[in-house]
């Protein structure tokens, strides 16, 4: 079937990228498909004494982050998106498959793209259009205060990732929720610089500045 496309697009003077692969990351519009935990661990027993509570719980609570409380965790402020969708049936039911028991390790921890890209792949709908976007979790690691997210934008026709990074977000605050909101909260922070997402208007600071000197 993409062959046939191709071949149609090239016969009207069209670039296949036109017709497959549309999103990209500029794009000012986009879905929020949630936090994926099914590669998390959290590393520190101390720090997660309660793994089926945190399963059952927290998993969802960290999720309702960007929803509930807008101002604050606003994908449309971290990454310069004017519309955003919120799609968050098929992460609330892939974090279901999360095993508690083998949740909390002791020892160092760390996924690799193509386990990213497994994921994502499970976020492509032949019925959806655009932007998606979708945070990646490698692990909440207490013996660092650290959280490690995969920042990731994709396809949502067909789940292929456009642009993905590995960030890091320190954790604090009073409370198992609060403690490792702080270390998403810190992510998407540090998501500006990291895909050079700089806002319009200080893009063109710079570019004035430049220009005097």
């Amino acid at each position: 079937m993409k062959n046939i496309l191709i071949l149609v697009a090239l016969f009207f003077g069209v670039s296949s990228s036109s017709i497959i692969g549309q999103a990209k990351i500029s794009d000012s519009e986009v879905t929020w498909y949630g936090i994926d935990f099914t590669a998390a661990k959290m590393i520190g027993s101390d720090g997660f004494k309660e793994p089926h509570y945190i399963q059952e719980k927290f998993l969802a609570k960290w999720n309702k982050l960007m929803k509930n409380e807008k101002d604050k965790y606003s994908i449309g402020k971290f990454y310069n998106k004017t519309k955003v969708d919120f799609n968050l049936d098929l992460v609330t039911e892939r974090n279901k498959l999360v095993d508690p028991e083998a949740l909390v390790i002791e020892k160092s921890y760390s996924i690799d793209i193509a386990s990213v890209e497994e994921i994502t792949k499970h976020y492509g709908s032949e019925t959806a259009r655009g932007l998606g976007m979708l945070f990646v979790v490698e692990s909440f690691n207490k013996l660092e205060s650290k959280g490690y997210i995969w920042v990731t934008f994709f396809d949502a026709s067909t789940g292929e990732i456009i642009k993905t990074k590995r960030l890091e977000g320190e954790a604090g605050g009073f409370g198992l929720r609060n403690y490792w909101a702080k270390s998403i909260y810190n992510v998407m922070k540090n998501s500006k610089e990291a895909f050079g997402l700089a806002d319009d208007k200080k893009k063109d600071k710079k570019k004035k500045r430049k220009r005097k000197n």
